[in-house]
């Protein structure tokens, strides 16, 4: 190998690792992009105007909303549902507070819950226990349009979802169950 091609080889090698970088961080600025602007043009984030404070924490308003949305129902309720994997940490980190919130309003006989845990094989309904091989049609349907495939996928009466944790940064669990129960009791109320 002459002088050159050593000079060369050692010029490209630290080149690539910096191209390697740019194009790395280039495709998380694009997915972090993608998650700002998650959903349809008409979806809109949620802001809670009913509030008892004058601020609202900006890390409150999690949810995206579908304003032309009917609120999805069944039995006469409105449906929330949670569509996980059992390999997604962040699925995990919510699956017991969700479930515990959905069997509490289930009970209560507000709402329709669902909490399926997608595999290869079909879906599991972690609330009932029961494996099926596909969820309800309109809940798929919804998880299709709102998810682009992303789990954790949140979806309270077809108008509210989000995909993903809005306090998992912060390892706080009752701001997510608080979360949780401020969209719950929203969509129960325009039920109303």
């Amino acid at each position: 190998m002459n002088e050159k091609s050593k000079n060369l080889g050692a010029f490209l090698v630290p080149l690539s690792i910096v191209l390697a970088g740019i194009m790395v961080s280039g495709a998380i600025f694009a997915a972090t992009k993608k998650d700002e602007t998650a959903g349809t043009t008409d979806d809109q984030p949620v802001v809670d105007d009913t509030s008892d404070t004058t601020e609202q924490d900006p890390k409150d308003v999690s949810f995206y909303y579908r304003e032309d949305a009917e609120i999805y129902m069944e039995e006469g309720k409105p449906v929330v549902a949670l569509i996980s994997t059992t390999s997604c940490p962040h699925c995990t980190w919510v699956a017991e507070t969700f479930d515990n919130i959905a069997k509490e309003y289930e009970a209560a006989g507000k709402i329709k819950a669902y909490h399926f845990e997608l595999s290869q094989s079909g879906a599991y309904d972690t609330l009932t226990g029961q494996e099926s091989s596909e969820m309800p049609e309109k809940l798929s349907q919804l998880n299709t349009e709102y998810s682009g495939g992303y789990v954790p996928t949140f979806i309270i009466g077809g108008k509210y979802y989000r995909i993903g944790n809005a306090f998992e940064r912060e390892d706080d669990l009752e701001k997510e169950a608080a979360e949780l129960r401020r969209i719950i009791d929203k969509v129960i109320e325009e039920t109303k």
